[in-house]
């Protein structure tokens, strides 16, 4: 409980507090002095007296107990300072440090824990040091600064991307005329270092100044507990001009990288800090990027998926929770007194949607008199079922208010247009706004809402899918597969892995259905692909002459559950089955070694992962509809059909 703060007899005293503990009332208190060039500090000092024994003075009534004490002497170009601070919890018994040691115009700086868990028992312990100054001087670029640390036992909560500039691996702050108080956060890491048992954890990095205009701080950061993660997280601000009163740019972006293989994510996040401005500090620069994929099954519904955004999101696509949200793409400037000037853009691609768009507006207000000026357009593709939703417009007016000495009323007079596309059929509406007098003009066919795929579409769609073939071809592909009549897509390829006899006549190690292979009973070996994914593959023994031979049917474990997402079934799985029968060919000769067996032949599973935006499980979302784009709908024209699964 803090009670006070106050100066004493030249004794700064803060964080007065009561604390009872084991029969004894303590009085807390962090107080800091000067001996000349050095400044101390006691932190959480504490002076306790036993209240049940205050009456036998012969028994001990009185503890002294101290959490931790600094020490600096701070006269430059030489400062030293040192922070040891204890602490005893019911879960764990630690020690913490921290070092500043500073020699103009280098500094180098440290912290580190050690503690002792009570239950379970084990060992913890974390240090990370940082030294800056010029170290290594190139033509275009200077090495000012190295960081390195370790942990064991402990692990390193990485920050999101708005508060990459507070990790400890990265965090410059100038310590001024305080170093007292810089010790005290040195040791004030707690909420980027937690102990878990079995983690271990490897940090190195480098503060880079280049071109003498971008300064960047970066580390890369090796864990595992036991699965391993690497992560690089950075600053980058570029100032152009450097050093100089007033720069044309300021831009300070955080950096994120991270390959997680326990999670099975792969993050790429980019995100300007609220001080980037260009032309002027009141030109205001705001915006992220961010890159996910899925890759494992650690979180089975999401596996495969991935999402690419620069600015977020239109604003209807429903939006996953586990994808990244950064903020729009903008610039928010304000121009003296009068003129204010705002424009957004972002773009966003996902395995069902594309989209993007951006708008710019800008106001003047001079007294009595407003005009703006606004642009905007937008787009959003779903690409199974294709459609698609855009909106172009732009308005223009301009207001003046009215002061008479009796009353006031204010006239205003705005001209726009706004187009509206919906498809396919290309179709949609034209709205006209003169002032006096709007219209609307609907175009296009009237339509009702759009089917996903059946089981024989979303059958094509993957075979279409699975072809190797250039991105474009591929994109189309997915959007409108072709029908059953004109697929040449095949759902098996066999593939020779072993035992071809090559010739001038025969060298397809890949065959189709009438190909005939030239082989040896040693080292043959054959793989069946398949691009339709698999509940349940058997392979019978191979017979000859009607005779069972002596081994086993082979057949596949239990695999999980199917679920066609684009059909957007929700509660519906798919069987799917692969049966492989081997039969003698009698019109093809056949050499029998002496040593050959029936127990030579042998069957190999080999599972592979496939993308859950594909045979994910679909959780229905109602359909995007066009009052999500403007105030007013297409009252005659049917829903646009986007399922965001």
């Amino acid at each position: 409980m803090i009670l006070t703060k106050g100066f004493l007899g030249g004794v700064s005293i803060s964080n007065i507090g009561l604390r009872y503990k084991d029969g004894f009332l303590y009085v807390l208190l962090d107080a800091s002095f000067l001996l000349g060039p050095i400044g101390f500090t006691f932190i959480e000092a504490a002076v306790g007296i036993k209240l049940e024994s205050l009456r036998d003075m012969t028994k001990n009534v009185i503890k002294f107990e101290l959490s931790g004490l600094a020490i600096a002497f701070d006269q430059p170009p030489v400062r030293l300072g040192g922070i040891f601070m204890y602490k005893d919890t019911p879960e764990i018994k630690s020690f913490a440090g921290g070092l500043v040691v500073g020699l103009e115009p280098y500094q180098l700086t440290a912290s580190g824990m050690y503690g002792q868990m009570k239950d379970p028992v084990f060992d913890t312990a974390f240090v990370f040091a940082k030294l800056e100054g010029p170290l290594i001087t190139l033509e275009f670029a200077e090495v000012s600064g190295i960081t390195g640390g370790f942990g064991y036992n402990n692990e390193v909560k990485p920050p999101p991307i708005d508060r990459v500039n507070e990790f400890p691996f990265i965090k410059t702050e100038e310590v001024g005329d305080k170093l007292l108080e810089y010790l005290r956060k040195l040791v004030s890491t707690t909420g980027f270092f937690t102990v878990k048992d079995g983690a271990m954890w490897l940090a190195a990095g480098l503060k880079v100044s280049a071109f003498k205009m971008l300064d960047i701080d970066a580390v890369f950061i090796v864990s595992w507990s036991p699965a391993v993660a690497l992560g690089i997280y950075g600053v980058a601000v570029a100032q152009i001009p450097k050093n100089t009163g007033r720069p044309f740019a300021h831009v300070e972006l955080g950096l994120l990288a991270s390959l997680d293989l326990g999670a099975g994510v792969f993050k790429v996040e980019m995100q300007l800090a609220p001080s980037s401005y260009i032309f002027d500090p009141s030109c205001r620069l705001t915006g992220g990027f961010a890159l996910y994929y899925w890759f494992n099954d650690d979180v089975p519904q999401n596996r495969g998926d991935w999402v690419f955004t620069i600015g977020g999101y239109h604003r209807a696509f429903k939006r996953p929770p586990h994808y990244p949200n950064p903020p729009r793409l903008g610039i928010s400037w304000q121009v003296g007194s009068t003129i204010s000037i705002v424009g957004e853009a972002y773009f966003a691609i996902t395995p069902k949607a594309c989209m993007g768009g951006g708008r710019l507006e800008a106001t003047l207000v001079a007294g009595p008199l407003r005009a703006w000026f606004a642009a905007w357009a937008d787009f959003l593709i779903n690409y199974n079922p294709f459609d698609f939703v855009g909106q172009v417009g732009v308005s223009i007016g301009v207001s003046c208010k009215v002061d008479l000495l009796i009353t006031s009323f204010t006239v205003s007079i705005e001209i726009g247009a706004q187009l509206d596309l919906m498809g396919p059929p290309l179709r949609g509406r034209v709205k006209v706004d003169l002032w006096i007098v709007s219209f609307k003009v609907y175009f296009g066919p009237e339509v009702g809402e759009q089917k996903p795929p059946n089981l024989q579409g979303f059958y094509q769609m993957v075979l279409e899918a699975g072809q190797t073939q250039p991105m474009v071809e591929s994109l189309l592909a997915m959007t409108a597969p072709k029908s059953q009549a004109t697929a040449s897509a095949t759902p098996h390829v066999f593939t020779c892995r072993g035992g071809m006899v090559t010739d001038t006549e025969n060298q397809e190690l890949t065959t189709g259905q009438d190909t005939v292979w030239r082989v040896e009973g040693k080292g043959f070996a054959v793989a069946v692909d398949v691009l339709f994914a698999l509940t349940h593959a058997a392979v019978k023994a191979p017979t000859e002459h009607s005779e069972k031979p002596a081994v086993d049917d082979w057949e596949s474990g239990k695999q999980p559950d199917l679920h066609a997402k684009p059909m957007e079934k929700e509660s519906q799985t798919l069987l799917s089955m692969l049966t492989v029968n081997i039969f003698p060919v009698k019109e093809a000769t056949a050499y029998i070694e002496e040593n050959a067996s029936d127990e030579n032949w042998q069957v190999t599973e080999i599972i592979k992962q496939v993308p859950a935006a594909m045979w994910g499980k679909c959780m229905f979302i109602p359909p995007v509809t066009s009052s999500h784009l403007s105030p007013s709908c297409f009252p005659a024209h049917k829903c646009i059909h986007i399922i965001h699964c």
